[in-house]
């Protein structure tokens, strides 16, 4: 749970804010100082205390449990990517090609693994998931591009409904499908239907 303290903290805030749980991940904050809320909202993804928050306009009639979310964090690796590309500049740059970055994994920065390297990104799944890209940089003494594919890893990756649509269970055993007894259907079993 985010809290008060530790946001005015991480934000260096020079006002109040204050916090307002309304369910399901989301928070309303109301900000007592306008210059406070525009620094924030120019930041974009936001981190606190090891969460990430992504800001959006509060809208008349938000209906909390209407909303789908599509964003979020997952762990990609990229598998064999030559050493002298694992600075942070250059490891974020070909991580915006899958996503938001949000950061490097500890055990890369400290080089504990000279195979692979880890960075976490916040994805929408409704955009098609990257399985590689292509990686340049200029030749030494001259004009001309050396390109390579990197190839794409994605940690774990959640199942996704379509029919709710939610992470974490497929159509199949979608748990807000209702099952009920068909009595027309002469053979035995159970029909699902979608719920109103």
């Amino acid at each position: 749970m985010v809290r008060v303290r530790e946001v005015t903290k991480a934000w260096a805030l020079k006002d109040k804010v204050h916090l307002k749980s309304i369910g399901k991940g989301f928070i309303i904050f109301r900000f007592s100082n306008a210059e406070d809320m525009t620094a924030v909202w120019k930041r974009g993804p936001l981190h606190v205390d090891g969460q990430t928050l992504r800001l959006q306009q509060w809208r008349k009639d938000f209906q909390v449990h209407e909303q789908s979310i599509t964003h979020r964090l997952i762990w990609v690796r990229f598998p064999n990517l030559p050493q002298e590309y694992w600075h942070d500049e250059i490891l974020l740059s070909i991580t915006k090609a899958v996503g938001q970055p949000v950061a490097i994994d500890q055990r890369t920065k400290d080089t504990h693994y000279g195979h692979f390297l880890r960075v976490c990104v916040d994805v929408d799944d409704f955009i098609t998931w990257v399985e590689e890209v292509f990686v340049e940089r200029e030749q030494e003494g001259s004009s001309e591009l050396f390109v390579f594919k990197q190839q794409v890893i994605f940690e774990e990756p959640l199942s996704w409904c379509a029919g709710c649509p939610r992470y974490g269970h497929k159509a199949e055993v979608c748990p807000g499908k209702k099952r009920v007894e068909a009595p027309a259907d002469p053979s035995p079993g159970a029909n699902y239907i979608d719920p109103p």
